[in-house]
């Protein structure tokens, strides 16, 4: 009488020892098959040399007078003080000059004038936004408008004296010449703002 196997014909050992694993090839998106909306790696996107550095600076700075406009106008409207507001006011005039003269330059380098966001500055127009939440009297708000407004004049200085200097290290004269107009009329606004602080009469803020 024949052996017969407990396993079925289809799971006998010999069999399954036989048995090939196919899978399907796994098929990466390509360039074209990306979403619209989807950004490449940012390490493809990072600066790679001067020119990069500065075009990258020139963008962070073009960003934050386009912000300043609009805070500009927020100090003016929150301070009773009027020999500061009215310098709140003199200082937004110039700061669609800088804009104007960022356009200019973009211009000169053969590019679309576009906006990198400025960190440096959104973080100091949202400490300006907590204070004021805070409901401060008026006196108080008027001096702290002065020394955000003074923050944001160095933080200009710094940027538009770098980038005055790269532009001058790259051989671009035109575009140094207009930074170093807006690094100027930075450097007088801060004069200003100063010779305010040093003039205000704090006496008529009550101390604790």
């Amino acid at each position: 009488m024949a052996h017969q196997s407990a396993w079925p014909d289809d799971l006998r050992p010999e069999r399954l020892l036989t048995c090939r694993v196919t899978a399907s090839p796994i098929s990466l998106p390509s360039q074209a098959d990306r979403l619209p909306n989807e950004r490449p790696s940012l390490l493809s996107m990072a600066p790679s040399d001067l020119h990069d550095l500065f075009t990258h600076n020139l963008e962070d700075i073009y960003y934050a007078e386009n912000e300043l406009l609009d805070a500009l106008d927020e100090l003016e409207s929150q301070t009773e003080n009027e020999d500061i507001a009215s310098a709140f006011s003199e200082h937004r005039e110039e700061t669609q000059g800088h804009i104007d003269r960022l356009e200019e330059a973009f211009d000169i380098l053969g590019k679309e004038p576009e906006r990198e966001e400025c960190e440096g500055i959104e973080g100091l127009i949202k400490e300006h936004e907590e204070f004021t939440d805070e409901g401060p009297e008026q006196d108080v708000l008027d001096v702290h408008n002065l020394i955000a407004a003074q923050k944001t004049e160095h933080y200009e200085i710094a940027a538009y004296g770098n980038l005055a200097m790269l532009a001058d290290r790259l051989g671009e004269d035109e575009v140094g010449d207009l930074l170093h107009e807006n690094l100027e009329e930075e450097e007088d606004a801060l004069d200003e703002l100063s010779s305010l602080a040093e003039s205000f009469d704090y006496g008529q803020i009550a101390a604790d």
